[in-house]
């Protein structure tokens, strides 16, 4: 919620507590003209009717006592906390979900591999509260994938500034690989948007690509991602997390992605052509390369909830 106000007359910050009706005040993070509401347990400012916050910071908020705020993020630290799995929270990132279908994809299946991508590309996409007490709104710095989200990544412009970094340096949304990989052959590390497209049950890996359409034309440029798992019992926790399996009416089974973008970090290279079908990619025209990464803790993978698709 929203405890300050900045005094449009005065240009002085304005508590909660000190503030009457018939002040004319504005959110301090975006500018929006707000009201205090008293008549309640914990007073606050309110937009007014047709009013909307529109920064990252007062959006979250308004929602709740806390927010994510990646400029304060300490970028090395962020990807200390994502690779390093020795600061995972007890409560699995890969745990249950309540509407978990049970018929999930079973990786040891091995007709899972190379199963293709069926769907025609499309535009696209809670942990981690600190376990600290607050009798009051606070912003703190991102620390996972979940609060990175929150925060709005997605929504930066990808030359804004993160603190001595570009939101380019750190998070690639889908609509940035173009112009980046025009640049550059190697993500590093970076955090990025993509799909998952199938596992690769040969290879302890999963595959997960961006599309991009080729202008003037119907048809879709293609980057791929490869994420290697060393250990088989995080793969099939990971293959379970984000895939299942359907049966159409012809009673064909095949491998269904569950979610249709997921945050995904990684210490990213490319990928040598010669290594491409070890890892279920196939050269063509429309390929723009891979990248590949290992996998180092479940903090990697973060599926977005509003991407999550419907079952029919």
């Amino acid at each position: 919620m929203i405890v300050e106000a900045i005094n449009k007359r005065t240009g002085k910050t304005v508590k909660i507590e000190e503030a009457y009706s018939g002040q004319r005040l504005t959110c301090p993070y975006c500018g929006v003209e707000v009201h205090p509401v008293l008549e309640v347990a914990t007073p606050f400012f309110r937009c007014y009717e047709g009013g909307k916050h529109t920064n990252y910071l007062c959006e979250q908020l308004e929602r709740t006592n806390r927010a994510y705020d990646p400029k304060l993020t300490d970028i090395m630290q962020l990807f200390d906390n994502l690779f390093n799995p020795v600061r995972e929270k007890e409560v699995s990132p890969w745990g249950p979900e309540e509407d978990e279908d049970p018929g999930v994809l079973d990786p040891e299946d091995e007709t899972i591999d190379g199963d293709e991508h069926t769907q025609a590309p499309e535009d696209g996409t809670d942990d981690d509260d600190d376990g600290e007490a607050t009798s009051g709104p606070v912003i703190v710095p991102c620390k996972t994938l979940s609060q990175l989200w929150k925060a709005g990544i997605h929504k930066f412009g990808p030359s804004e500034r993160i603190g001595s970094h570009l939101r380019s340096d750190i998070f690639l949304w889908y609509k940035d690989f173009d112009r980046f990989f025009a640049r550059n052959t190697s993500l590093e590390e970076r955090v990025i948007a993509v799909r998952p497209q199938w596992p690769i049950n040969r290879a302890n890996a999963i595959l997960f690509a961006s599309f991009s359409g080729i202008r003037g034309t119907s048809q879709y440029k293609t980057k791929y991602f490869i994420l290697v798992f060393r250990d088989r019992k995080e793969y099939n926790k990971a293959c379970k997390k984000l895939f299942s399996r359907s049966t159409d009416d012809a009673g064909a089974s095949r491998t269904k992605a569950k979610y249709d973008m997921v945050l995904v970090a990684g210490d990213w290279t490319e990928l040598d052509k010669s290594e491409y079908s070890a890892y279920g990619v196939k050269s063509g025209e429309h390929i723009y390369g891979a990248q590949i990464s290992d996998f180092y803790s479940r903090n990697q993978i973060f599926p977005i909830p509003q991407q999550k698709r419907k079952e029919k």
